[in-house]
Order: structure tokens, then C-alpha cells, then sequence
């Protein structure tokens, strides 16, 4: 059976038409490329004027291009014998100094017509895009859609944050093990957009692929960002919430550090933290101080300094954790802080004393006397059904704002509360990662409530 002279549909004059076209492309591309890094040759003002840019026909470009050639190989032999002449032919280091000139203005040119790219897409409000220094994924500069995602956030702006302070812990190696990403990377990132705040799986796509440290990427969300829980919503959630609350005990069985460990590494960054303040607190009440002397006896230790507490302090400590919602339809988080003894120790129980009460719209805590830190809790929208999810940022204040240095997050359910993060100064330092888990001890003491909430 003969072959047929079509092939994909195509008949044998159509093909040969199709490849001298593009061949006529090839060649007039190859002829635009090497009109401007050809160097022109003398000739008479008469003679015929072409329609390439250098005002040259074609044949003149071919003429030049095989003079260009013989002067590189005569300024070769020439140069050898030391008799170049100047303003004769032009030589091997002219023909390559004007073609890297070319090469150079080229490159210059597709760096400005680049930052006008760059330009236009920071400036839009729907494209989500940042600029990131990746040896420590320092936020260099965003687009305005990037920067609606952490408009509830206390400092001025975005930029000068680092991207591992709103990443999920659990994700926080993906990063650290990125360098610089040539691929897309999947993390949990936190976002505040407006008055709420949710944890949503999104990938960052490099979009430029440059030597300098510093890349674009490109923010696509895997799952849609959540609406936020309204005022009216929260509301609804009261029973739920009131669910949540109750007495709590450290477990060390579960946990990976000690309160005392993990609080004694937060005085490092310069940041008071919740075992300190639970100390502070319990050793500014006789009764409290004095119950706690006493337990410390039994064991041995003498308190030596104010706020200074061995390890077992956290294993007497109790928290009154409550949740409820304010008038104004904002979910609210009360701690108090107790002593209670074991049975060898006698029982003995302290009065409880209020550590803190935050808003969980990332107000700063009601009771913080430090004007020089501050954590702010975030109730997260997208919380999975019968759990709260909490983030809790930890920012502290220099010259130029407000500064986050560290991030929690709290996973509250009605038997237990799970804390973790990590804590690192830079992505070359070694992560401290750190799980607490406190469980139920006891129910909701009414005669608090009664007492500093006026229920």
C-alpha cells in the first residue's frame, strides 16, 4: 500500500512552505542579532542605505561581519609582532570590547524592563507577592495583595519581618531545609487579614531565579483563607467555649521541656515569661510565699533570690484557665495562678491570683506592664470542630516598632492543652523546640468567677 503524502494532516507543499518560513524567521532573527555588535566599516557617503538599524543592507552587514573577522585574526598576528597601528584596522581587544559593551547594555536594558514588571506587580492588590532575603527569609518588600494578609498585626509594616515567625511550628524545617528553593515550598503560614486570623496551607513559588540572595515568590493558597468568625459567631460558640475552661495541671510525662526550662531561655530574648510571671505573681502574696517556703523545705531548697524557683515549682502550679465573650462579641482568655501542695505536704492550697486576660483578637494582654513586650493571642477562624486553635505572637519593641521574635501555638481542648513552638535567633542557629501539655485537673471554680469576673 503506497504511503500517503499527507503527514498530521499536512501536505508535503504545506510543510516545505511552513519550514521556509521558518527558516526566513530564523534567518532575520540571527540578522537583528548580529546587526548592532558588528563594528561599521568606512564607506562613501553615495553609498545604498539599508533597512537594518545600523542604516546597513544586508549584504553590507555579511561584508562587515567577514572584515570584522580578518581584523581579529591580522590584530592577533600583528599583536604578535608588536607593529599594531592605531586607527588601521580594528583589533581583537575593540571588536570584543564593543560586543561586551552591547552584551552589557542589553543586560541592562532587560534589568529595567524587569523592575518595571516588578514594580507593576507590587503594586496590585490581588496578585500575592513578596520578596524575601532567603538566608533568613527576611521580607524585603510586598505587593499590596500580600501585605491585606497581615493587616492585624501591631507593627507598621510587614517588611523587616521574618517569614519563620508566621509559619506554623510544625512547618518551620521546610524552611530551614530550603536554602534557596527552586521549587514550590508548602508551608502553614498565619494569617490576620481584618480583625481575624486562621492557619492556611499555602505554596511560595519562585519566580525568579537570580545568584543575588534575595527572590520573588509568588503566595498561592492549596485551601481557601476562611471567612472570619463574625462578633455574632463567637456568640454562638459561648457553650463551646465555656466547655474549654476549667482547672489544669502540667503533664511532664507528655511534655518535652519543663515550663522552667523553656521560661528560663525566653529571659534570654529580654521577654518575661509565664512561669516567671507566675512566680512574680505567687511571691508578691505572703500566704503564697509562704506555702511555697514550706513546700520547698521538704525538699531541701532554700529560695534564695525573689522570682528565682527550681524546676519543682511547676509541678504544684495550677492554672484556672476561662474563656467567654465580651459584650462587644469578642472571644475573651482569663488565667489565674495557685499553689496547690501535695497530700505529703499538707494540701494546702493558695488563694488564686490573675496572671493574665487577653482578648483573642490580638489586643495586647489587659494586664501587661511591660511597655517593652507584648503577646497577643489570635483565635484562629478555621479551628477543627470541638478544638480552639490559638496563636500567640511574642513581639517586643526596639527603635524601629514593634518586632515579633516568637510565636506559639495553643491547641485547647476540654480534657488538655497543648502548647509548642521553637525558639531560634537566626535560620543558621540551632531550633529549641518545645511541647507543653497541661491536662484537666479540676472544674470551673465558681467562687472565682464570683469573685474576679463578677459572675
Amino acid at each position: 500500500m503506497a504511503s500517503s503524502p499527507f503527514v498530521n494532516g499536512k501536505s508535503r507543499a504545506e510543510r516545505l512552505r511552513e519550514e521556509k518560513v521558518e527558516q526566513r524567521k530564523r534567518t532575520r532573527d540571527l540578522i537583528d542579532l548580529l546587526d548592532p555588535l558588528v563594528p561599521l566599516q568606512d564607506r562613501p557617503i553615495s553609498s545604498e542605505k539599508g533597512s537594518l538599524k545600523s542604516r546597513r543592507t544586508v549584504l553590507q552587514l555579511y561584508e562587515d561581519t567577514v572584515a570584522a573577522i580578518r581584523s581579529v585574526k591580522m590584530g592577533s598576528g600583528r599583536h604578535e609582532e608588536g607593529a599594531m597601528q592605531a586607527g588601521k584596522e580594528r583589533s581583537v581587544f575593540s571588536f570584543f570590547q564593543r560586543l561586551d559593551e552591547n552584551l552589557q547594555a542589553s543586560i541592562d536594558r532587560c534589568a529595567i524592563e524587569k523592575e518595571y514588571v516588578v514594580m507593576g506587580m507590587m503594586s496590585s492588590s490581588f496578585l500575592q507577592i513578596v520578596e524575601m532575603d532567603t538566608r533568613e527569609w527576611t521580607i524585603i518588600r510586598t505587593s499590596a495583595g500580600f501585605c491585606q494578609l497581615f493587616q492585624n498585626l501591631p507593627c507598621s509594616s510587614i517588611v523587616g519581618e521574618r517569614l519563620p515567625l508566621l509559619v506554623h511550628p510544625h512547618d518551620l524545617w521546610t524552611l530551614r531545609m530550603q536554602g534557596k528553593p527552586r521549587g514550590p515550598v508548602e508551608v502553614q503560614l498565619s494569617v490576620f487579614p481584618g480583625d481575624g486570623h486562621a492557619c492556611v496551607r499555602c505554596e511560595l513559588h519562585p519566580i525568579t531565579a537570580e545568584n543575588s540572595p534575595s527572590s520573588l515568590f509568588f503566595l498561592q493558597t492549596v485551601e481557601p483563607i476562611p471567612s472570619m468568625v463574625s462578633d455574632t459567631g463567637w456568640s454562638s460558640k459561648a457553650e463551646f467555649l465555656s466547655s474549654l475552661c476549667g482547672v489544669f495541671s502540667f503533664d511532664d510525662i507528655c511534655s518535652t521541656a519543663s515550663p522552667w526550662e523553656v521560661s528560663s531561655r525566653m529571659k534570654l530574648f529580654g521577654f518575661p515569661e509565664q512561669v516567671q510571671l507566675s512566680s512574680s505573681a505567687l511571691l508578691a502574696s505572703e500566704s503564697s510565699r509562704a506555702v511555697l517556703e514550706e513546700y520547698l523545705a521538704l525538699h531541701g531548697v532554700e529560695l534564695h533570690r525573689y522570682g528565682e524557683l527550681p524546676q519543682v515549682f511547676s509541678r504544684i502550679l495550677h492554672w484556672h484557665l476561662f474563656f467567654d465573650v465580651t459584650a462587644e462579641g469578642v472571644p475573651r482568655f482569663t488565667m489565674h495562678v495557685r499553689l496547690k501542695l501535695p497530700e505529703i505536704a499538707g494540701c494546702k492550697i493558695t488563694p488564686w491570683i490573675k496572671l493574665l486576660q487577653v482578648t483573642l483578637d490580638g489586643q495586647p494582654n489587659l494586664s501587661g506592664k511591660d511597655a517593652e513586650a507584648q503577646v497577643r493571642f489570635y483565635a484562629q477562624s478555621n479551628s477543627p470542630a470541638g478544638e480552639l486553635h490559638m496563636t500567640a505572637l511574642y513581639w517586643l519593641k526596639g527603635n524601629e516598632g514593634w518586632r515579633c521574635f516568637h510565636n506559639r501555638n495553643w491547641i485547647m481542648k476540654p480534657d488538655r492543652c497543648r502548647i509548642f513552638g521553637q525558639l531560634f535567633r537566626s535560620a543558621q542557629e540551632d531550633l529549641y523546640e518545645f511541647e507543653h501539655v497541661s491536662v484537666r485537673s479540676g472544674e470551673v471554680d465558681e467562687e472565682l468567677l464570683k469573685n474576679f469576673l463578677g459572675k
